[in-house]
């Protein structure tokens, strides 16, 4: 069986024979020029199945043959070699199109790691076996508009590299699916994928959290704790909602990404890490620098390639398909048939502007299934609020349930209004199943409903 090929590109020699001793212990043929000319031959003539380049070479830049790597032989993943400490540089690599980097001097752990991540990304080599899960198993991303065919292509593109990614939408669009494609389509997909909501951490115990803690390191650390970084080794850490991070945690997030390495609370040693981040927020990450509340150095360097998610409101012909996904998925989670959807329903949906995006559209269509009394939903079923904001209370609730006077944000009025909607129905229900002691038939008879809606409302309101 023929061996793998790599194609090392450096002017030093003792570098040259530490990758080619290393690579060659790791069962790959290696070919080796000095400079970008004899890297552009061997790339002519030869295959490879990836390439290591230094950045600075006698007759030029090493990050012009990454992009030429990229333009002509995207098959063949590339990385860069640095300086120590020489981030700029590591940034820029793989703005060209290289898939990681690793710093001088060489920490053969890292390298070792590398080149097993590069390997994956290639074209399986004769007798390799196939790795990563198959396209069945990946969560749906649903959508025929043009600009979720150019999101699905780039999550493919962005798989094949280990740059940082920032996912940047609003809520609701579903910045941590797209995250979780690019982990399953990309060479770590057999290693975990860890999110984390960075706002839900109480700010003392972020750096706790993400790097970990000896036992011992301040009150209540009663054992050691690896942190998620080293939960995510080999595989994704997924920051969402990073703006949040406190500025000492950003300290210490700039450093694990230049470094590869994580020092947790109390210890006196580095741990080395192998993760890839993805970052996510939604809000304006540039204007939380300016206001500086967010570290510039370190949003350059999360903010590598950014992911542009759509709000549903610029998609909105991917609405009658995403309806009847939650649908179906929701009828079935509760052993119901999907219900229909009248046409003025489905009207309904289109010229809402869902703030909430994909979220509230989903949120929506269970409530409406919970409320709705007959087999076919109708426009009225979906309770969608009134824009812009409501502030009043909805007429005829009272009591502990109604909405307060006042002013009240568009998801709080929204929010309160279901609840009251929900006690009401708990009540109406649970009287109506006593007076017919407990006969479903007959209650949902004299409620007007059939047994299907009295069932779905059962199992919603939690009525054993």
């Amino acid at each position: 069986m023929t061996k793998p090929r790599a194609l090392i590109v450096d002017d030093e020699q003792d570098i040259l024979d530490l990758l080619r001793i290393t690579l060659s212990r790791m069962g790959l043929d290696c070919l080796a020029a000095t400079d970008l000319g004899g890297a552009r031959r061997l790339l002519s003539t030869q295959s490879f199945r990836l390439c290591l380049t230094d950045m600075r070479l006698p007759d030029g830049d090493g990050i012009d043959l990454v992009r030429e790597i990229a333009s002509h032989y995207p098959q063949v993943p590339v990385a860069m070699i640095t300086a120590h400490g020489s981030m700029e540089t590591a940034v820029a690599a793989m703005k060209a199109g290289a898939f990681d980097f690793v710093a001088k001097p060489l920490d053969l752990q890292v390298l070792r790691r590398l080149v097993t991540a590069a390997l994956r990304l290639g074209p399986p080599a004769a007798g390799d076996a196939e790795t990563g899960p198959a396209a069945g198993n990946l969560p749906p991303l649903l959508g025929d508009s043009p600009a979720m065919v150019e999101l699905r292509r780039l999550i493919a593109k962005l798989a094949r590299n280990q740059a940082p990614v920032y996912v940047s939408g609003e809520s609701g669009t579903g910045k941590e699916l797209a995250a979780r494609l690019i982990h399953l389509q990309g060479p770590r997909a057999t290693a975990p994928f860890v999110p984390v909501n960075c706002g839900a951490i109480p700010p003392d115990l972020v750096e706790s959290e993400l790097f970990g803690h000896k036992k011992g390191s301040f009150t209540g650390a009663i054992s050691d704790n690896p942190g998620l970084f080293q939960a995510a080794d080999g595989g994704t850490l997924f920051l969402d909602e990073v703006a949040e991070l406190p500025l000492p945690a950003q300290v210490k997030l700039l450093r694990v990404l230049q470094e590869k390495k994580a020092r947790p609370v109390g210890s006196q040693r580095e741990v080395p890490v192998d993760v890839r981040l993805i970052s996510a927020t939604h809000r304006d990450l540039a204007a939380e620098v300016a206001g500086g509340r967010f570290r510039q150095d370190l949003f350059y360097r999360i903010n590598v390639i950014e992911l542009r998610l759509p709000p549903l409101r610029e998609r909105t012909g991917d609405i009658p398909l995403l309806t009847a996904h939650f649908l179906d998925r929701i009828a079935r989670q509760n052993g119901l048939i999907p219900p229909r959807l009248a046409a003025s329903a489905l009207a309904a949906l289109i010229h809402y502007p869902f703030p909430g995006n994909v979220r509230e559209l989903e949120n929506v269509l269970e409530r409406a299934l919970a409320l709705a009394e007959g087999e076919t939903l109708e426009a009225a079923d979906l309770y969608l609020p009134a824009l812009p904001t409501a502030t009043a209370a909805a007429p005829g609730l009272t009591g502990p349930g109604a909405p307060p006077a006042g002013g009240m944000s568009e998801d709080a009025t929204a929010a309160a209004l279901a609840e009251s909607i929900s006690e009401i129905q708990r009540q109406v229900i649970l009287r109506t199943l006593e007076e017919t002691r407990w006969n479903r038939t007959a209650a949902a008879k004299q409620l007007g409903m059939s047994l299907r809606s009295l069932r779905y409302r059962l199992s919603k309101l939690g009525i054993e």
